[in-house]
């Protein structure tokens, strides 16, 4: 009877559910008797035996043409990979905080000269706010000019880093299978 239903069934999809059913048994009947295990098919020891023999996956930091790092040289190359991302993005916020410092000095500067024309000299307390201003701004501008040496030299140690990663690192190639293990904690 079931070659009947799986010949009638090759046109509709909901026959492969009806065939499962059916070949499966039913609770509370006896079960079949066990047949013995098949011996495994000679295409799968074939596989494995080319699996055995397969080079291992190659990836790579950048081009690809370079020697093969070991994992640790890997492990080391992806942690200097990620800092320099970092200190790029960290370089990048304080960047614009600089040019947001910058462009008020700027503007306050302009805001003196311009109340400057119009300043009341003989109004003490016009003066005074003057001239607090005016201090305001030379200690933003001493600031600013404090803060500068050490951006420069962060910017500078960053350049050096991205060149030693380039030395040590780019074009590099390395077994997947390594970085996947350190992506995975090993």
């Amino acid at each position: 009877m079931r070659p009947i239903i799986a010949t009638a069934c090759r046109q509709l999809p909901i026959c492969g559910l009806i065939l499962a059913l059916a070949a499966s048994p039913v609770q509370g009947a006896d079960p079949a008797p066990a047949k013995a295990a098949p011996a495994p098919a000679k295409p799968a020891a074939k596989t494995s035996a080319k699996s055995a023999d397969a080079k291992p996956k190659e990836g790579s930091l950048g081009k690809g043409t370079g020697e093969l790092l070991t994992i640790d040289q890997l492990r080391r190359c992806l942690a200097d990979q990620d800092r320099n991302k970092q200190e790029t993005a960290d370089l990048a916020q304080a960047q614009r905080a600089i040019e947001k410092d910058r462009a008020d000095i700027e503007r306050l500067g302009a805001e003196l000269e311009a109340d400057k024309a119009t300043l009341d000299l003989t109004n003490e307390a016009a003066v005074n706010a003057y001239n607090e201003r005016a201090r305001a701004r030379t200690r933003m501008i001493e600031a600013f000019k404090a803060a500068a040496p050490g951006f420069n030299a962060r910017v500078d140690k960053l350049a050096a880093d991205k060149q030693a990663f380039t030395t040590d690192c780019a074009d590099k190639r390395y077994f997947e299978e390594d970085y996947n293990a350190i992506l995975a904690g090993k």
